[in-house]
Protein backbone atom coordinates (compact mmCIF):
# COMPACT_ATOMS: atom_id res chain seq x y z
CA UNK A 1 0.00 0.00 0.00
CA UNK A 2 1.21 3.50 -0.79
CA UNK A 3 -0.07 6.66 0.83
CA UNK A 4 1.05 10.12 1.86
CA UNK A 5 1.73 11.06 5.51
CA UNK A 6 -1.60 12.89 5.68
CA UNK A 7 -3.79 9.96 4.57
CA UNK A 8 -6.41 9.15 7.21
CA UNK A 9 -6.80 5.57 8.46
CA UNK A 10 -9.08 3.76 10.89
CA UNK A 11 -7.08 3.05 14.04
CA UNK A 12 -7.39 0.27 16.59
CA UNK A 13 -7.76 2.85 19.36
CA UNK A 14 -11.27 3.62 20.58
CA UNK A 15 -12.68 6.90 21.88
CA UNK A 16 -14.83 7.43 24.99
CA UNK A 17 -17.96 6.32 23.10
CA UNK A 18 -16.34 3.00 22.15
CA UNK A 19 -15.88 3.93 18.49
CA UNK A 20 -12.63 3.42 16.62
CA UNK A 21 -11.08 6.75 15.67
CA UNK A 22 -9.51 7.97 12.43
CA UNK A 23 -6.06 9.59 12.30
CA UNK A 24 -3.35 10.53 9.78
CA UNK A 25 -0.90 7.68 9.15
CA UNK A 26 2.01 9.93 10.22
CA UNK A 27 0.44 10.34 13.69
CA UNK A 28 -0.37 6.64 13.98
CA UNK A 29 3.22 5.69 13.13
CA UNK A 30 4.73 8.25 15.54
CA UNK A 31 2.54 6.98 18.40
CA UNK A 32 3.35 3.29 17.73
CA UNK A 33 -0.37 3.04 17.02
CA UNK A 34 -2.54 0.47 15.31
CA UNK A 35 -4.59 0.11 12.13
CA UNK A 36 -7.77 -1.81 11.43
CA UNK A 37 -7.42 -4.01 8.35
CA UNK A 38 -10.21 -4.76 5.89
CA UNK A 39 -11.05 -8.02 7.74
CA UNK A 40 -11.22 -6.10 11.09
CA UNK A 41 -7.85 -7.47 12.26
CA UNK A 42 -5.93 -4.89 14.28
CA UNK A 43 -2.22 -4.60 13.47
CA UNK A 44 0.67 -2.48 14.73
CA UNK A 45 1.24 0.18 12.03
CA UNK A 46 5.06 0.27 12.28
CA UNK A 47 5.54 -3.49 12.14
CA UNK A 48 2.45 -5.21 10.75
CA UNK A 49 2.33 -7.45 13.85
CA UNK A 50 -1.16 -8.52 14.90
CA UNK A 51 -2.20 -6.92 18.17
CA UNK A 52 -1.95 -9.34 21.09
CA UNK A 53 0.18 -11.89 19.22
CA UNK A 54 3.70 -13.01 20.18
CA UNK A 55 5.46 -10.58 17.80
CA UNK A 56 3.60 -7.62 19.36
CA UNK A 57 4.56 -8.43 22.98
CA UNK A 58 6.78 -5.96 24.81
CA UNK A 59 10.22 -7.17 25.90
CA UNK A 60 12.83 -5.24 27.86
CA UNK A 61 16.35 -5.80 26.51
CA UNK A 62 19.74 -4.63 27.73
CA UNK A 63 22.78 -4.05 25.55
CA UNK A 64 26.06 -2.20 25.50
CA UNK A 65 27.25 0.13 22.76
CA UNK A 66 30.54 -0.84 21.16
CA UNK A 67 33.33 -0.20 23.64
CA UNK A 68 35.92 2.43 22.77
CA UNK A 69 39.60 1.80 23.55
CA UNK A 70 38.75 -1.26 25.67
CA UNK A 71 36.59 0.79 28.05
CA UNK A 72 33.36 -0.92 29.03
CA UNK A 73 30.37 0.92 27.62
CA UNK A 74 27.47 1.59 30.00
CA UNK A 75 24.55 -0.82 29.96
CA UNK A 76 21.47 0.53 28.17
CA UNK A 77 17.87 -0.64 28.47
CA UNK A 78 15.39 -0.59 25.61
CA UNK A 79 11.77 -1.73 25.34
CA UNK A 80 11.09 -3.50 22.05
CA UNK A 81 8.32 -5.52 20.46
CA UNK A 82 9.20 -9.22 20.38
CA UNK A 83 9.03 -9.45 16.58
CA UNK A 84 12.28 -7.47 16.30
CA UNK A 85 14.78 -9.30 14.09
CA UNK A 86 17.84 -10.55 15.95
CA UNK A 87 21.26 -10.04 14.40
CA UNK A 88 22.81 -13.07 12.72
CA UNK A 89 25.08 -15.06 15.02
CA UNK A 90 27.67 -17.75 14.41
CA UNK A 91 27.26 -20.93 16.46
CA UNK A 92 29.93 -23.62 16.15
CA UNK A 93 31.36 -22.03 12.98
CA UNK A 94 27.91 -21.98 11.35
CA UNK A 95 25.76 -18.93 10.67
CA UNK A 96 22.53 -19.50 12.60
CA UNK A 97 19.29 -18.88 10.68
CA UNK A 98 17.80 -15.42 11.13
CA UNK A 99 14.99 -15.26 13.64
CA UNK A 100 13.00 -12.78 15.68
CA UNK A 101 13.33 -12.26 19.41
CA UNK A 102 9.83 -13.81 19.76
CA UNK A 103 11.03 -17.02 18.05
CA UNK A 104 14.16 -17.13 20.21
CA UNK A 105 12.17 -16.70 23.43
CA UNK A 106 9.61 -19.34 22.40
CA UNK A 107 12.40 -21.80 21.50
CA UNK A 108 13.68 -21.44 25.07
CA UNK A 109 10.26 -21.56 26.78
CA UNK A 110 10.47 -17.92 27.89
CA UNK A 111 7.21 -15.98 28.20
CA UNK A 112 7.04 -12.17 27.85
CA UNK A 113 4.86 -10.51 30.49
CA UNK A 114 2.67 -7.46 29.84
CA UNK A 115 5.20 -5.09 31.49
CA UNK A 116 8.16 -6.25 29.34
CA UNK A 117 9.64 -8.59 31.94
CA UNK A 118 10.15 -12.29 31.18
CA UNK A 119 9.20 -15.57 32.85
CA UNK A 120 11.53 -18.55 32.38
CA UNK A 121 10.27 -22.16 32.42
CA UNK A 122 11.20 -22.52 36.13
CA UNK A 123 8.87 -19.59 36.97
CA UNK A 124 11.62 -17.05 37.64
CA UNK A 125 10.79 -13.48 36.57
CA UNK A 126 13.59 -11.50 34.89
CA UNK A 127 13.60 -7.72 34.31
CA UNK A 128 15.16 -8.00 30.84
CA UNK A 129 17.07 -10.21 28.44
CA UNK A 130 20.47 -9.50 26.92
CA UNK A 131 20.73 -8.38 23.31
CA UNK A 132 23.39 -10.37 21.40
CA UNK A 133 26.88 -9.15 22.26
CA UNK A 134 28.51 -6.81 19.76
CA UNK A 135 25.18 -5.52 18.43
CA UNK A 136 22.39 -3.14 19.47
CA UNK A 137 18.66 -3.05 18.64
CA UNK A 138 19.40 0.16 16.67
CA UNK A 139 21.79 -1.45 14.18
CA UNK A 140 19.31 -1.85 11.29
CA UNK A 141 16.52 0.33 9.94
CA UNK A 142 14.03 -2.56 10.10
CA UNK A 143 14.83 -3.28 13.74
CA UNK A 144 14.23 0.37 14.72
CA UNK A 145 10.55 0.03 13.76
CA UNK A 146 10.15 -2.49 16.62
CA UNK A 147 11.65 -0.22 19.32
CA UNK A 148 9.12 1.41 21.67
CA UNK A 149 11.33 3.07 24.31
CA UNK A 150 15.03 3.84 24.63
CA UNK A 151 16.32 4.42 28.16
CA UNK A 152 12.77 5.05 29.42
CA UNK A 153 11.89 7.64 26.74
CA UNK A 154 9.39 6.91 23.92
CA UNK A 155 11.28 6.13 20.70
CA UNK A 156 10.28 6.99 17.15
CA UNK A 157 12.51 6.02 14.21
CA UNK A 158 13.90 9.06 12.33
CA UNK A 159 12.11 8.16 9.09
CA UNK A 160 8.77 8.35 10.94
CA UNK A 161 9.63 11.29 13.21
CA UNK A 162 10.39 13.45 10.17
CA UNK A 163 7.11 12.75 8.32
CA UNK A 164 4.88 15.79 7.93
CA UNK A 165 1.14 15.33 7.48
CA UNK A 166 -0.80 17.94 5.50
CA UNK A 167 -2.62 19.15 8.61
CA UNK A 168 0.79 19.83 10.21
CA UNK A 169 2.00 22.16 7.45
CA UNK A 170 -0.16 25.19 8.16
CA UNK A 171 1.84 28.25 7.20
CA UNK A 172 4.18 26.26 4.95
CA UNK A 173 4.24 27.65 1.42
CA UNK A 174 5.57 26.08 -1.78
CA UNK A 175 7.74 28.42 -3.84
CA UNK A 176 8.34 27.71 -7.50
CA UNK A 177 11.95 27.54 -8.68
CA UNK A 178 13.41 30.87 -9.68
CA UNK A 179 14.56 31.15 -13.28
CA UNK A 180 18.26 31.84 -13.80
Amino acid sequence: MRCTPGHIFLTGEVDASGQHRFAPIASILRDDGTLVERDATIIRARTGAKLGQANDALVSVVYRDQSIADQAAPERRTLVRAGIPLPSVIIKDTLAPAQSLAQHLADHGITPLADGRLRTPDGTIHDACNWPEGATPFDTHEARNWIVQANGVPYCPPWIRDLVAEDETEGLRVVSALSA
